[in-house]
């Protein structure tokens, strides 16, 4: 009895340092214009510059995306985060913007594209408003909407499995006295 004690245990502290550990996210700065987070596998596009024109309508930024080419020379496989990716960005313990300005420094606070439309409105997407991390959806057609943040899968994602395998239990067996 005390041996499954402990093993009940011992699952529920891996179980919960797996959660703890996904939870966050774990960005390091590839010094070439990207950003790369080691728990969603996900590359981002670092820089905003290209948002200076005042934001791009939803299809605009799906084809700027698909159209990137970062570092230069390189990748060319960008596309527009759905809007789970999106949220991944959001840092809840800052506010205006809402995410790390240590490797997003040029992150306005403002609303950010995804590629997932909105299933009741096939004329609306989902945003992320950077400037709080709340998430919105807006007319597709919207041109005030940034754009800037584009994503590529370079790393792999990230996969936990955890097979729990228990015995059989044995047969009571129980004797009675003739």
């Amino acid at each position: 009895m005390k041996r499954s004690r402990w093993l009940a245990l011992a699952i529920a502290a891996a179980l919960g340092a797996c959660w703890v550990s996904i939870g966050f996210a774990a960005f390091v700065d590839n010094g070439n214009g990207t950003v790369s987070d080691t728990v969603t596998g996900l590359m981002w596009q670092k820089g905003d510059s290209q948002n200076d024109a005042g934001g791009r309508t939803w299809e605009e930024a799906l084809n700027y995306c698909e159209s990137l080419t970062l570092p230069s020379g390189g990748y060319s496989d960008w596309r527009l985060p759905n809007v789970r990716e999106l949220e991944t960005l959001v840092d809840w313990d800052r506010y205006a913007p809402a995410i790390n300005t240590t490797y997003f420094p040029d992150c306005r606070s403002s609303y950010y594209w995804s590629s997932s439309t909105y299933a009741y409105y096939p004329g609306y997407a989902w945003t992320v408003d950077f400037y709080n991390g709340y998430v919105y959806s807006s007319a597709i057609r919207r041109p005030t909407i940034t754009s800037g943040a584009c994503a590529a899968d370079h790393l792999g994602h990230l996969a936990i499995w955890i097979i729990l395998s228990f015995p059989t239990p044995r047969a009571a067996i129980s004797r009675t006295r003739l």
